[in-house]
């Protein structure tokens, strides 16, 4: 029995509980997995300080977009008990990569525009905020892609708002916990999200198989 299914019975923070202790168990590679992808945001950042054209920005998105899909492969392997290991982070889909982008770049310049193209924007970049890393989770778990882990996402993001408002919630505090420790989180907080993501997803997955099965 995987971790994942083995912890199917705890609630959201029995499983936050549990994610962080294998982050801790995994310690030195999950440092190493944060260094990595910490680093894939410094072109963007560069690019925002410098006021570069929209176009620039977005290049310079490409590579914390795929960092991104391959840190949900890395969260995958914490939930399950698994070994953490960088090169996780090159198994990223990059399809969804490039979905991740496209809607970071499109909403980012809808809300840069004037009058409804603004209010657009901002709904774009909520839908995104709501699915985005519900579809990471999922990909990774289920071993789906692209629009087949696009699709999934959203199913569960309506099938569990209340997940989806909690994930969304930790981003936030993780985002503060980083800001307020000057960076220095910024190396583990990614795969924690990351695999508690994966941990609840699974969870949720577990039961609708169990449902399924259950049925005359």
């Amino acid at each position: 029995m995987s971790a994942a299914t083995a912890t199917v019975a705890l609630g959201p923070a029995g499983q936050l509980r549990v994610t962080a202790l294998q982050v801790w168990r995994e310690l030195p590679r999950v440092l190493a997995v944060g260094a990595v992808t910490a680093a894939t945001a410094v072109p963007v950042g560069v690019a925002l300080l410098g006021a570069a054209p929209p176009w620039l920005v977005a290049l310079a998105l490409t590579p914390l977009a795929l960092a991104s899909a391959g840190l949900a492969q890395v969260g995958a392997a914490l939930a399950d008990g698994g070994r953490v290991r960088v090169g996780d982070l090159l198994r990223a889909d990059a399809l969804l990569a490039l979905l991740i982008l496209a809607a970071a770049a499109g909403s980012g310049w809808l809300v840069s525009q004037d009058g409804v193209l603004r209010i657009v924007g901002f709904a774009a970049a909520g839908l995104a905020l709501a699915v985005l890393p519900r579809a990471l989770a999922y990909g990774a778990v289920r071993g789906r892609g692209g629009i087949a882990a696009i699709r999934g996402g959203a199913i569960l993001a309506v099938y569990r708002p209340g997940t989806t408002v909690s994930l969304i919630a930790l981003g936030v505090l993780g985002a503060f916990a980083v800001a307020a420790t000057v960076g220095t989180l910024a190396l583990v907080v990614p795969a924690l999200l990351a695999a508690f993501a994966a941990r609840v997803t699974a969870d949720e997955l577990a039961g609708i198989d169990a449902a399924q099965g259950a049925r005359p």
